[in-house]
């Protein structure tokens, strides 16, 4: 069969199991099988695509139709231009904590800029899951040093696989425990310039109705915020006071209307500056920044 012809079929199969957008789905995963680029798909149309391809394509449909996430079929995904690996034990980057990562790395220049002894930011990265913020600032703020905890060895594994792939394993430390758990009796207190966190923060009403594609197959640990969706925020937001400098950025991650009620949180903290927010690029109130006082 050509790969005209496999794009034809498989659009067809997800069209009629009511995958969305089913044209790009059957594209990427043309792309993934071919070891093509997602554009040369329709560039190559006249390929032939072999048996043992027909085979795993015919797989993968059945999986995609199951409504697995395409990210976890192939095994990777894009975030900011890497190539990153995921699987069941993460949570799959979306588009927004690629804005989140963006910001650290924004704040890292920042720090960096204003150190008259050293151009080292030290970043602390809280759930890194993937470690998809950890392995992007490091890879875009190359003199930045990071710590990168998360509560799940599996998901470390993957982390640690995925900064190794890219490049920046030696500037990474990646340590196992819930939170800031891991830095204590570390002497680290006060000597991050940035906090970051993509935390678990979908509430558990909100997590019921959620598309099968994130109830059931995404990590329910990487999901659950409590049943306000804040048990994460509030803690992050208290514990990044310990381990931020004076002046050091909390940045986090927040769901759809959460912004009002983060700001709160991060306020009666009593340690920060007034909480800015950022917005994705669909105009939701997506990220809560937040610098420590200085004093």
């Amino acid at each position: 069969m050509t790969l005209n012809g496999a794009l034809a079929r498989a659009e067809k199969i997800l069209k009629t199991h009511g995958i969305p957008d089913p044209g790009r789905e059957a594209q990427l995963m043309l792309a993934d099988l071919m070891g093509f680029k997602p554009a040369e798909v329709y560039l190559k149309r006249d390929a032939e695509v072999g048996p043992e391809r027909l085979e795993t394509l015919n797989e993968w449909l059945e999986r995609r139709c199951r409504r697995e996430p395409l990210q976890y079929i192939t095994g990777s995904t894009e975030f900011r231009g890497l190539r990153l690996k995921v699987n069941h034990n993460v949570l799959i980057p979306r588009p927004e904590t690629e804005l989140l990562a963006g910001e650290a790395i924004a704040a890292c220049a920042a720090a960096a800029a204003a150190k008259k002894k050293s151009s080292t930011p030290r970043v602390l990265d809280v759930c890194t899951g993937s470690g998809c913020i950890a392995v992007a600032v490091a890879k875009e703020a190359p003199g930045a040093l990071i710590i990168a905890t998360d509560i799940s060895p599996n998901a470390l594994k993957l982390a640690r696989e995925n900064a190794s792939a890219n490049g920046v394993a030696g500037r990474i430390k990646f340590l196992e425990g819930d939170l800031f758990k891991p830095l204590e009796e570390r002497g680290l207190e006060a000597s991050f310039d940035i906090v970051v966190s993509n935390p678990p923060y979908v509430p558990g009403d909100e997590l019921k109705e959620a598309q099968p594609e994130v109830r059931l197959f995404e990590p329910y640990r990487a999901l659950y915020g409590g049943q306000d969706g804040f048990y994460f925020l509030k803690r992050i937001a208290a514990g990044s006071t310990e381990y931020l400098r004076p002046g050091g950025v909390l940045l986090v991650e927040i769901g759809f209307g959460q912004s009002r009620e983060a700001v709160k949180i991060i306020s009666e903290t009593g340690e920060f500056e007034a909480p800015g927010i950022i917005k994705d690029l669909s105009g939701i109130e997506r990220i809560v920044r937040a610098r420590k006082r200085v004093g």
